[in-house]
């Protein structure tokens, strides 16, 4: 679901200067991450309080796909519009970041860490080349037309889609094997579980 963000980035500054003629310095550009940056600490608060990550994967997939849908429908020249289609992007961020990489520590035994965490970054570093490539196929950059960025935020819903339904899959197995992921304390979880395998 990293593509979702990073791939849009990539894109973004070129699509919103056309759509809703803004300055290339724009502030507008960098809001993804400053609303990232400031509702990630409460996120993780959150998410250490009520547990659920893998419901707030699902949650981050849903506004992925809320978020990319009104960027691509929005009307041209309205960039206070803008601003309501970046907000479910920027909470999907922050809560995407804290539910991601606090999971690790549960599902991944200590001694795999390093692998896991190899892993999943390359299938990120993946992810994000095809979705650039993809970008840079179906945005050219001599068309005034809006069509190719518009096609790109139907390939950026894909990737949503496709991760949301990796989180309900990951969601399930762990709601019927271990219930760590949904657990407020899952340190507390894992003993309950060491004590039923010894």
């Amino acid at each position: 679901m990293y593509t979702c963000i990073d791939s849009f980035l990539v894109f973004c500054g070129d699509y919103f200067q056309r759509k809703f003629s803004l300055d290339e310095g724009s502030a507008w550009f960098s809001l993804i991450t400053i609303i990232g940056a400031i509702l990630t600490p409460f996120a993780g608060i959150l998410l250490d309080r009520i547990g659920r990550r893998t419901m707030a994967l699902i949650t981050t997939g849903l506004l992925f796909n809320i978020a990319h849908f009104f960027i691509m429908i929005l009307p041209e020249k309205h960039s206070q519009a803008y601003t309501f289609a970046i907000l479910p992007l920027a909470v999907g961020y922050a809560f995407l970041v804290c539910a991601l990489f606090s999971s690790f520590i549960y599902v991944v035994p200590k001694k795999a860490m390093g692998t896991a965490y190899g892993i999943c970054y390359m299938f990120y570093a993946l992810s994000l080349l095809i979705g650039s490539m993809l970008g840079g196929y179906v945005v050219p950059k001599e068309n005034e037309s809006l069509t190719g960025f518009k096609k790109f935020s139907v390939i950026l819903i894909g990737y949503s889609i496709a991760g949301s339904l990796a989180a309900i899959v990951l969601h399930f197995y762990d709601a019927h094997h271990t219930k760590l992921l949904m657990s407020k304390n899952p340190n507390k979880r894992q003993r309950i579980l060491n004590l039923k395998d010894s």
